[in-house]
C-alpha cells in the first residue's frame, strides 16, 4: 500500500479540481492572472508510457500545467491537469498560481515555449520520464579551432594575405609537411592557385580537442604552440601580407627571373645593407619580389647546406623554415635582417625559432643552421669539398 499522500482518491481529485477552477476564476482579477479563459480538466490515464501521452498532448498544442503519477504495483495511472490558454506565457503564469496551492508531493510542469520545466519533490525517478530528452551538444558554440586561431594569430583588415607556393608544387608540399611534422600532414593543403590553407577539422582531431567537453580552444592553441613548424605555417596562412615559397632553379623577381644557386629571400622593406647604396635609396627590381607578393623565399632543390660546427648536412626543409621565419619577421613585424639598436634582427629571430623547432624534435636529431655553414650548388660540389677536407686532415 502506497502512502496516503501519494494515492489520491478519485473523489478528492474531483473536489480538488473543482476548488482550483473556482479559486482561479475568483482570484484572477485580483492577482492579475488571467485564468478565466482556461478550460482545466483532470485526465486519469492508465498507461505504462507516460512520455507517449505527454507527447501526444504536446502535438495537439495542449499545454500541461500539472502531472501526478500514482500506482499500486500492478498498474500506473497518470493524472494530468491540462488547460487551453491564450498563450504559453499565460499558461505558465496560471500553472504557477494553481500549483502553488497544491501539496508539495505533487510534481509540477510549467508550460514554456519549447521545453517544459519540470519540478519534482518526492518522485524524481518517476517524474523524470515526463521530461523530453536534452542534448547539451545541441547548444550552438563557437568553433573551437577558429577561436584558438583568432586568439593566437588574429586576422587583420587585409584579407588577401597568406602563403602561396610556386615552382615545384610537389616539392613545396613535401617541404611544408616536414615543417609541420609528418603526423600533421593532413592539416595543410594547397589549392589550385597555390594558396596554402589549414584544415581546421583535422587540426581539431589531431589535437584531441574533440575528446574534451570544455576548453577545446585552449587544447588546440596549446597544440599549435607546442609545434614551432605548425605554428609558423599557421602564422603565414593567416598573415595580412602575401608570402611566396618558390622551389626551383630560377627565382622570379620584380625585374625578371634570376639564377637561384642556394636560397634567396626578397621583400620590399628597407634594408640598410642595400638601400643606402641604391639610387634614391630604392632596391633594384631584381632585389624585390614579383608583383602580387610582399615577400618571396626561394630555394634550389639540388643545393646542399653543410653545417661546419656539427659536421652534418642541414635538411633542405630547415632552410625553408628559416627563410620563411625570417620573411615573416621582416614583413609582418617590420624587423630588418640585422639588429638595429634594441630591435632584434629577423635573421636572429629565425635562428631562435630553428632551435625551438629542433628542441621539439630531439628524437629526429634535426640539425640547424646555427654556427658556420657552407652552401654548395649541388651534391657533386659537396663531395669534392669533403674529399679535400679528408686529404687535408690526412696530411697533418
Amino acid at each position: 500500500m502506497l502512502p496516503r499522500h501519494v494515492i489520491l482518491p478519485a473523489i478528492l481529485i474531483l473536489a480538488f479540481l473543482t476548488s482550483i477552477v473556482s479559486i482561479s476564476k475568483a482570484q484572477s482579477g485580483a492577482r492579475g492572472i488571467d485564468c478565466q479563459d482556461s478550460l482545466a480538466r483532470d485526465i486519469p490515464i492508465q498507461s505504462d508510457s507516460t512520455g507517449d501521452v505527454l507527447g501526444a498532448l504536446e502535438r495537439q498544442a495542449v499545454l500541461l500545467v500539472r502531472a501526478a503519477i500514482e500506482g499500486d504495483g500492478k498498474s500506473r495511472w497518470t493524472h494530468l491537469l491540462v488547460g487551453l490558454f491564450g498563450s504559453p506565457k499565460t499558461a505558465a503564469r496560471c500553472g504557477r498560481w494553481l500549483t502553488a496551492r497544491d501539496t508539495a508531493d505533487v510534481a509540477t510542469i510549467y508550460a514554456a515555449e519549447d521545453l517544459p520545466v519540470i519540478r519534482t519533490s518526492r518522485w524524481p525517478g518517476s517524474i523524470a520520464e515526463l521530461a523530453p530528452g536534452f542534448d547539451p551538444d545541441s547548444i550552438p558554440r563557437p568553433d573551437p579551432t577558429l577561436t584558438a586561431l583568432n586568439d593566437l594569430v588574429p586576422r587583420k583588415p587585409r584579407e588577401d594575405g597568406g602563403l602561396w607556393v610556386r615552382g615545384d608544387f610537389d616539392a613545396a608540399i613535401s617541404t611544408l609537411q616536414w615543417i609541420v611534422g609528418e603526423e600533421n600532414s593532413d592539416v595543410i593543403s594547397v589549392e589550385s592557385d597555390g594558396r596554402v590553407t589549414l584544415n581546421t577539422g583535422a587540426l581539431l582531431w589531431l589535437s584531441r580537442a574533440d575528446r574534451v567537453r570544455s576548453g577545446q580552444d585552449l587544447v588546440v592553441a596549446d597544440y599549435l604552440k607546442s609545434n614551432e613548424g605548425l605554428y609558423l605555417v599557421t602564422q603565414l596562412t593567416r598573415a595580412s601580407s602575401r608570402y611566396c615559397l618558390y622551389i626551383g632553379h630560377r627565382l622570379p623577381t620584380a625585374g625578371g627571373d634570376v639564377p637561384l644557386p642556394g636560397s634567396i629571400n626578397l621583400d620590399n622593406n628597407f634594408d640598410r645593407r642595400l638601400n643606402p647604396y641604391r639610387k634614391n635609396g630604392i632596391k633594384l627590381a631584381l632585389e624585390r619580389p614579383p608583383d602580387g607578393f610582399d615577400a618571396i623565399s626561394g630555394i634550389n632543390p639540388i643545393a646542399v647546406w653543410f653545417n661546419i660546427d656539427s659536421d652534418r648536412l642541414v635538411p633542405e626543409a630547415m632552410i625553408v623554415f628559416h627563410e620563411l621565419a625570417e620573411a615573416l619577421a621582416k614583413v609582418e613585424y617590420g624587423l630588418e635582417y640585422l639588429p638595429v639598436g634594441l630591435r632584434p634582427g629577423a635573421h636572429d629571430i629565425a635562428l631562435e625559432r630553428e632551435l625551438k623547432l629542433s628542441s621539439q624534435r630531439r628524437r629526429a636529431g634535426v640539425i640547424t643552421t646555427t654556427g658556420s655553414n657552407r652552401v654548395f650548388e649541388n651534391e657533386k660540389g659537396f663531395l669534392e669539398f669533403k674529399a679535400d677536407m679528408h686529404e687535408a686532415r690526412s696530411g697533418r
